[in-house]
């Protein structure tokens, strides 16, 4: 079963990560969520900015079946980067980006 993690990291960044190879607990200063509601509610608890000014703008990162190397995906469903990320990239970007 594929698993999505819903995440905020320690700049205010915030992520749905969707893959089965992905362990929270391998994140550094990020707080993890059951649904994404509650990191909706909390990002705006975090930086002040009202629902509709954080709905549908996080960070969308899903692993690929075939190759299990991870792709930052858009809203209009176009991928954002050239090459996948292999997990252990994924660990330290998710924790540390900053914009």
């Amino acid at each position: 079963m594929v698993n999505t993690h819903y995440i905020i990291n320690k700049n205010n960044h915030y992520f749905a990560v969707t893959g089965n190879d992905f362990d929270a607990g391998n994140l550094s200063d990020c707080v993890t969520f059951q649904t994404k509601d509650e990191m909706y509610a909390a990002v705006c608890e975090r930086t002040g900015l009202c629902l509709d000014e954080v709905i549908w703008f996080e960070i969308i990162l899903i692993q690929d079946a075939d190759n299990n190397l991870w792709t930052e995906i858009d809203h209009s469903g176009c991928t954002s980067l050239d090459v996948g990320f292999d997990t252990t990239q994924l660990y330290s970007y998710v924790s540390n980006l900053r914009l």
